[in-house]
């Protein structure tokens, strides 16, 4: 990380509504931080996790570019449909034979 070097920005929490995303810039590096710009002020990041320095509810979520951002997006939904399938209130049911295979195929066997 460096100074100069351009992360994807997500607006997240309450600033949410709008959906903004925009690429910032890194304008200064520390030891602990690091500082993007969004043209009204400085905000604070860790170094180490990329998560926003705040006391309160981060507002800003960082990606080394949007295709990062939109993998992620993506992974979610996937976890999300997943966990859906398996709820107990979910009126659909699996045979044995298709939950060994969805095992076998995650690669998650005892």
């Amino acid at each position: 990380m460096k100074a100069g070097d351009i992360l994807f920005v997500v607006e997240v929490g309450n600033l949410a509504r709008g959906g903004k995303t925009y690429y910032s810039e890194v304008v200064k590096v520390g030891r602990k931080y690091f500082y993007l710009t969004n043209q009204r002020h400085e905000i604070k990041f860790y170094l180490d996790g990329w998560q926003q320095a705040t006391k309160y509810c981060k507002n800003y979520s960082i990606y080394e570019t949007e295709a990062a951002y939109l993998e992620v997006q993506a992974a979610y939904r996937l976890m999300k449909l997943l966990r859906s399938s398996f709820d107990p209130w979910n009126s659909r049911h699996f045979t044995l034979d298709q939950l060994k295979c969805a095992v076998k195929a995650l690669g998650i066997e005892d």
